[in-house]
């Protein structure tokens, strides 16, 4: 993204510009709703934005349980107890469940209008993305900036 966006408003504490551009480009997507034909690109895109949504949560959740059940947890601020495995292998099911019906088709018999395109678009970015590492990303990538996580973990001692 450009630097302009970057920009946080020094008294409100909000990057103003950041949501005025998600804002244009939310009411840009919902123009697409307007024609019948269109709904299905509108539907495409939801349910991407959606599927890859899961997904992230899909991988979070995967990552904590691994962590309770392999290594063990600290206890800590938010922590569930007993509960918190229980509730985290829930709600993994649950969206691993919601991931595989997102691509489907809302109607029967499919046709190239009716067709859910989200599934194919999203492995093929998924694919992409991990290739990408593979390739040439990992070799380059450094690791987490040891600056930032050490003020990070400054202020969460502070507070």
């Amino acid at each position: 993204m450009p630097a302009v966006f970057n920009h946080v408003d020094g008294k409100t504490r909000v990057p103003q510009r950041a949501v005025l551009l998600t804002t244009a480009i939310v009411t840009l997507l919902s123009l697409l709703n307007i024609g019948a034909d269109t709904y299905v690109a509108l539907g495409a895109i939801t349910s991407l934005s959606s599927l890859a949504l899961y997904f992230s949560y899909a991988v979070v959740l995967s990552v904590t349980l691994h962590a309770r059940l392999i290594k063990g947890m600290p206890k800590s601020d938010w922590s569930m107890g007993r509960l918190g495995t229980t509730i985290n292998a829930f709600a993994l099911v649950y969206t691993l469940y919601i991931m595989i019906w997102l691509p489907f088709p809302t109607a029967i018999p499919v046709t190239s209008m009716s067709m859910n395109y989200c599934g194919p678009i999203f492995l093929a970015v998924l694919i992409g993305a991990v290739g990408a590492w593979f390739v040439s990303a990992g070799k380059h990538w450094k690791g987490p900036n040891e600056d930032v996580a050490r003020v990070v973990i400054e202020r969460a001692r502070e507070s």
